[in-house]
């Protein structure tokens, strides 16, 4: 039998005649002691376990305090108080906006900003105020340097900030990002840098010794690539990742290198964004678990998610199956927070909290399929090969006691046109619990000039893909 290539990243083509790759709810690592079993492999992606359910309307925003007490989660207008254990005390409420809202704190007090309006949260005495001072002019994002809270006055390129180490306006402090009259569509900080993200160029400020005014631009450091979306800014990986737009054109995923942009997006992601209806209504979160630090960005338009893995630079798919329809759509997440040592993340479409458990295989208590369409399998010159024996290798043996997964099983499919149809799925046995020598093997599979096979496993069980090899016929 002859290694054919199986284990690899999400990358569906313009042409499928191309490369017709899809990697859903399933990410690559490397086996990087250098002598493993398989140069890599795949991992399932984690699955949502339950935390909290019921909580009327959708999740808005959620936040740690940098203080180390209880996180702060916006559902619907309300604001709760999520304790270690898992449980909400709601402490007030906000406007009746569906929007995302921004969540930052300065140890003392948190402030969230909705858009319009704003509400500061006192972390001790769990109280929330709306603010009604005439100098707060609304804010999309809220971040805070050096104890001064920062804000973007939305649809305008003015920005303005807090007092030192409490939470009130004066009229006064405002500045311009004056590169170009274009409004500020997002904002962060990073480095001890604010980075003013503009629809087609991006600019630097930073602290400045100005008594008048805490922070001054950085006239050398402007970046000629914009923002396509606001909620697409995220930091990981000790940088910043952001949907980028400029002069030419949009839909390109950047990271920043110093004050360089690098594009991490592939051909084949950009053709994707390009087939949505729009693309500014991107959402992006950030993670690291297990050494694996993702940006994840839905796209509620284009009903999808797609993953960057900065420890392998390699692109994935997430989705959640819609038990009602069976089709696949956009993750469910929304926003994420790491607290108490667990990465929770609340839902768009409902007011429940979920963690993220790598040892956890369903959506909620919903079914979370993973999906592997490999690389083709053909021969120069294009003749046509008999398939006669497959064989895929998987952690095997990893069936539950009893119910659903007791006696997993992985179903294979396979497209002999380029990917554009598929033929029936064909199922065989995961292992029951301890069978750790279980074979995935399917035979007399027929004959293909270029063949695209597919693995999929719904159960839910420990998924672990190390490779596969075919043994082929004249």
């Amino acid at each position: 039998m002859a290694a054919i290539p199986f284990v690899g990243a999400s990358y569906r083509a313009r042409s499928s005649n191309l490369d017709a790759q899809v990697c859903i709810n399933l990410y690559p690592v490397l086996g990087e002691s250098g002598i493993a079993k398989a140069v890599k492999a795949l991992y399932g992606t984690p699955g949502r376990r339950p935390l909290v359910t019921g909580a009327g309307g959708v999740v808005r925003g959620i936040h740690t305090p940098t203080n180390g007490s209880d996180a702060i989660v916006v559902v619907g207008p309300n604001v709760y108080r999520l304790s270690q254990a898992g449980v909400l005390t709601m402490i007030g409420t906000i406007d009746v906006l569906t929007t995302l809202v921004s969540i930052k704190d300065n140890g003392l007090q948190a402030l969230i900003v909705t858009g319009p309006n704003g509400f500061v949260v006192d972390l001790f005495n769990n109280t929330v105020t709306q603010i009604v001072n005439p100098a707060f002019y609304g804010a999309d994002n809220v971040f805070f340097l050096n104890t001064y809270g920062i804000l973007n006055k939305p649809g305008t390129n003015i920005f303005y900030v807090t007092g030192s180490n409490e939470i009130t306006f004066d009229a006064l402090d405002f500045a311009t990002a004056e590169s170009n009259f274009e409004p500020i569509i997002a904002h962060t900080v990073n480095h001890g840098d604010i980075i003013f993200f503009k629809q087609t160029t991006t600019e630097i400020w930073r602290t400045s010794n100005n008594p008048d005014f805490p922070f001054a631009r950085d006239t050398n450091a402007q970046i000629e690539h914009g923002c396509a979306a606001k909620r697409s800014v995220a930091s990981l990986d000790n940088t910043v990742f952001w949907l980028g737009k400029n002069a030419e054109g949009g839909g390109i995923i950047w990271r920043l290198n110093g004050y360089t942009p690098m594009r991490v997006s592939t051909d084949a992601i950009e053709f994707a964004i390009a087939s949505y209806p729009t693309i500014e209504d991107a959402v992006a979160w950030s993670y690291q678990q297990e050494g694996h630090t993702h940006y994840v960005i839905s796209f509620p338009s284009g009903n999808a998610t797609w993953t960057y893995d900065a420890a392998t630079l390699l692109w994935h798919q997430r989705a959640y199956l819609d038990p009602a329809t069976g089709t696949l759509g956009r993750d469910r997440t929304n926003c994420h927070t790491y607290f108490g040592g667990k990465h929770i993340v609340g839902d768009h479409d409902s007011g429940n909290l979920r963690v993220l458990d790598l040892d956890y295989y369903w959506d909620g208590t919903d079914p979370m399929p993973a999906i592997r369409a490999a690389a083709y399998v053909h021969k120069q010159g294009y003749g046509f090969i008999a398939h006669n024996r497959l064989q895929i290798d998987i952690e095997s043996g990893v069936g539950l006691n009893n119910g659903q997964g007791s006696n997993p099983l992985a179903g294979l499919d396979w497209s002999d046109d380029n990917g554009k149809t598929w033929g029936n799925r064909h199922f065989v046995s995961m292992g029951l619990q301890g069978k750790f020598k279980t074979r995935l093997v399917w035979t007399r599979l027929g004959r293909a000039r270029a063949r695209v096979y597919r693995l999929t496993i719904s159960d839910p069980v420990k998924r672990v893909i190390l490779g596969a090899a075919l043994n082929p016929g004249a």
